[in-house]
């Protein structure tokens, strides 16, 4: 049971830190007897996890002791004979470790104490011994693929533990005031893969066309109040690509779970046409795909295509509409390619037009049509003259504002700064002058976005039915830090079932030290993964760490570029006080494909993460797993990933997962969200836990009594 559910989890990435989600609450069969054997077994599994950085709920204590009582119970059966798991069984097998020393096994005295010369000789001596050698047998004629370079003495190899730090099997935990073992919920081997695709729909990055396969066989076993809407639009038309070849029912539940509108029907036919290079469809999928049509109303249809691109109008070419479409879909397209259906898009720009001569009352009539566009085309309102007073009386007339939607946006345009090479302007603007009121404009407008948004939340909070009404609430943080974590749920208010969420920061002792991590293994084909830091020092002056970059800088220090894949790894380190004495503003960790694979999902195992490091003592593990903070595997289409940010003056990490939402800061974080949720609920804020009637904690903890923010989805839902 156990190896099958890590094995899956690998796939998704989604084990380490969770695996929640609809069936948290495990019920089995009344008749089942839990014997103190069977308690026995499964506390031996739970402590076994001792020293790993993570720890079973005792609600999955309990899951674990019921699993036992099944198969106990069911033992004589064939089906499951021999099923019965060893009680001693390690479950540490979950929670995979690195166990192979870096380029410098050594690490960090070793780099921290080398010249750059030495450093940048082993460098090149390096990539000559793996790229060098593969160019030259390529200007031979030879075909050559190098698997492992030269590497420093001891580097990349299998690391053994030092005695002094090795654990007795069962020992105890020892304390630790850097970091506490994350909580995992355990699920049923039957829902895994559910809860799995539940998590990944909910994951703002790009669908691997494996995932996406898998999606299509689970998406029907969904039950209908629980299916996510989708927050990376992308992956509406990479899951219709792999449904495109299974039965008409599969296909036809695929089109009904995933699509929000026509238009999206135009894109994934444009998807599969262009991008899949698929030259036409059968007469099985073309009735399919205008039997979902048919279904929707004439001005739904004409309206999105009207709006549509060009080139995803054109993919109706292959639905041979008039052979197989329904009266309402060949008359909207006959309307529009007779000019006879403006598209909403065209109206707006005539009521923009007018609007110098009537005024912008029927401007925002015309946008209250479309309430997510006028979201998104807050700022050009704004510029145009539009007030904090008329877009709130507007935009408050609709209920089609989720509470998600608001905070997201109200987060974004709260921004203090943006990241480098991310600007919302031009870098290259030859008028300085122009430039710097260009940027103020903006500012400006985003400033009095932000405050119709706070007025729009404060509405929506007051009506909210929680625990918190009337209370006098302490909000406990536990490691988290307000003040770094932000909100950036997508549109349903999910953050993902991934723990933490994206957008939660832990704090950072200030004289801590922070330990980044990639590691990588594929034994089919040699592919190279980097690790760099990009930031920015307090006066602006950027730097980068890494490979091509500066190597020890400023506290910061890498363990040196691997280029094989093996049971590959490197580090990179942040000694917290030095940076930050040393003006460190800020550090963004990213990983990248250097070369052998397109995309995440290309690389038989790859994850990454972030421990604190309680000493460099070399009598100490590199990789020191007690201490972990976050690890995720890396999945997914893209091959360069924004994983997580430092704020070394503030002293916390954010978990971004590739979420960038390109800034550093903003004015809104959740501890004022916390605040005026408090303040709209009648709820008062209290220093300790003896004054409270409710305790509000972030995390999960082993406060049964306490409300969980994020278990609650912040309330957002």
């Amino acid at each position: 049971m156990i190896q099958a559910d890590r094995d899956a989890f690998e796939g998704f990435g989604i084990l380490y830190y969770d695996i929640y989600g609809l069936g948290r609450n495990i019920l089995f069969p009344e008749n089942v007897s839990i014997t103190d054997a069977d308690m026995t077994a499964a506390v031996t599994c739970a402590m076994n996890m001792n020293g790993t950085g993570f720890a079973l709920t005792p609600a999955s204590v309990a899951t674990l002791a019921a699993h036992f009582a099944v198969l106990r119970e069911r033992a004589s059966e064939p089906a499951l004979e021999g099923a019965l798991v060893n009680p001693g069984i390690d479950i540490r097998m979950l929670v995979p470790s690195i166990k192979v020393a870096p380029m410098y096994p050594k690490f960090p005295h070793q780099v921290m104490d080398m010249s750059e010369a030495r450093f940048r000789f082993d460098q090149l001596l390096h990539y000559a011994s793996t790229y060098g050698v593969e160019d030259v047998a390529a200007q031979l004629g030879i075909p050559l693929t190098v698997s492992k370079g030269w590497l420093p003495e001891g580097g990349g190899q299998t690391a053994e533990p030092p005695e002094s730090a090795a654990e007795a099997p069962n020992a105890p935990r020892g304390e630790t005031p850097f970091a506490n073992a994350k909580l995992l919920t355990l699920v049923v081997d039957r829902t895994q893969l559910m809860h799995m695709v539940i998590e990944r729909l909910e994951r703002p990055t790009r669908m691997h066309p494996a995932e996406a396969r898998v999606a299509v066989g689970v998406l029907r076993d969904i039950p209908t109040m629980h299916m996510p809407r989708i927050a990376f639009h992308e992956n509406i038309l990479e899951i219709i690509a792999a449904a495109i070849d299974e039965p008409n029912a599969v296909l036809t539940d695929a089109l009904e779970r995933t699509v929000q509108h026509p238009g999206d029907v135009l894109k994934a036919l444009t998807h599969i046409i262009r991008v899949k290079g698929r030259k036409h469809l059968t007469t099985r999928q073309k009735k399919v795909f205008c039997n979902f049509l048919n279904q929707y109303t004439f001005e739904s249809l004409a309206g999105n295509f009207a709006d549509a691109h060009p080139i995803d109008y054109r993919s109706l070419n292959y639905l041979s509409v008039e052979r197989f479409g329904g009266v309402t879909l060949r008359q909207a397209m006959q309307a529009v390619e007779e000019g006879r259906f403006r598209s909403w898009y065209s109206q707006i720009e005539r009521e923009w037009d007018r609007s110098a001569e009537v005024g912008f009352a029927p401007l925002l009539d015309k946008y209250m049509e479309r309430p997510g566009v006028l979201l998104r085309s807050m700022t050009r309102l704004i510029k145009a003259g539009v007030t904090a007073e008329q877009l709130t009386e507007a935009m408050g007339r609709s209920n089609a504002y989720s509470l998600p939607s608001i905070v997201r946006t109200l987060t974004l345009m709260a921004a203090e700064d943006v990241t480098p090479g991310r600007n919302w302007h031009d870098d290259e603007e030859p008028d300085e002058r122009m430039k710097a009121e260009r940027i103020k404009r903006q500012q400006d407008a985003y400033k009095v976005a932000e405050t119709v948004l706070r007025n729009l939340l404060e509405r929506r909070l007051r009506t909210l039915d929680t625990p918190l009404q009337g209370k006098r609430v302490y909000v406990d943080a536990g490691p988290f830090s307000l003040l770094g974590s932000v909100l950036l749920p997508n549109d349903t208010g999910s953050t993902g079932t991934a723990y933490p969420p994206i957008g939660m920061a832990y704090r950072i002792p200030r004289d801590g030290r922070l330990r980044f991590f990639t590691f990588w293994d594929d034994r089919a084909k040699r592919v190279d993964v980097d690790l760099h830091f990009k930031g920015s020092l307090r006066d602006g002056s950027p730097f980068s760490i890494g490979w091509n970059a500066d190597y020890n800088l400023a506290g910061m220090v890498t363990s040196g570029d691997i280029t094989h894949s093996t049971n590959a790894v490197e580090y990179l380190d942040i000694d917290m006080n030095v940076a930050r004495e040393q003006d460190v503003d800020y550090v963004m960790q990213r990983c990248h494909i250097f070369a052998g694979a397109e995309k995440w999902g290309d690389i038989a195992t790859c994850f990454s993460g972030a421990l604190l490091v309680d000493s460099i003592d070399p009598g100490k593990p590199i990789y020191q797993g007690e201490n972990l903070i976050f690890r995720d595997s890396m999945t997914g289409a893209d091959r360069e990933m924004d994983y997580a940010l430092v704020d070394v003056q503030a002293c916390y990490v954010r978990l971004l997962r590739g979420a960038n939402p390109m800034f550093v800061r903003t004015r809104f974080t959740l501890n004022n969200y916390i605040d005026m949720l408090l303040t709209c609920q009648n709820a008062v804020r209290v220093g300790s836990s003896d004054e409270a009637d409710v305790v509000l904690s972030v995390g999960r903890n082993d406060n049964k009594d306490a409300v969980c923010l994020i278990d609650e989805g912040f309330f957002l839902k």
